[in-house]
């Protein structure tokens, strides 16, 4: 298990940094811009990620498309009705950034995704014995795991 330095930035709730987070959600060339900010990423969010990014993310986390969809509150179809370089709403756009931002801690405490993947899917008593993916449709349940995650990591536990 890689080391993790947990120092989350002042007024936001994002653990990676922008860099890591600019390459998860697509890099430069697909966002337009490089993230060095809380404003950044605000603005990004309110113009909504494209279906690029979309399916960049995507296979960034490796989960499949009905997954995805579904914790974004979307069906697999409205995204492949999307012409490629069209916006997802604000709502989808923020899921996503979470997600990537999730799945980067979750990257750097068990080193590849299938470690990562098979975590999300168990039970854990300290999630009231839920499967952490099963909590991912809401920001209530996607902090709650990224809670989990720090206290994983730094091996506090409850």
């Amino acid at each position: 298990m890689e080391a993790i330095a947990i120092a989350p930035k002042i007024g936001s709730r994002l653990i990676s940094d922008y860099g890591e987070l600019t390459d998860a959600l697509g890099g430069k060339h697909l966002l337009g811009i490089e993230i060095n900010s809380d404003y950044d990423l605000f603005d990004i969010i309110e113009e909504g990620l494209t279906k690029k990014a979309f399916l960049h993310i995507k296979s960034f986390i490796g989960l499949n498309l009905d997954t995805i969809a579904s914790i974004c509150g979307i069906t697999p179809r409205t995204v492949q009705l999307k012409d490629d370089d069209a916006h997802f709403d604000h709502k989808v756009s923020e899921t996503l950034v979470d997600l990537a931002d999730l799945f980067i801690i979750g990257m750097k405490i068990f080193s590849e995704n299938k470690q990562f993947i098979k975590w999300m899917t168990q039970p854990l008593k300290t999630l009231d014995n839920k499967e952490p993916i099963n909590l991912l449709q809401n920001s209530i349940g996607r902090t709650l795991i990224k809670e989990e995650l720090i206290m994983f990591a730094t091996g506090v536990y409850r």
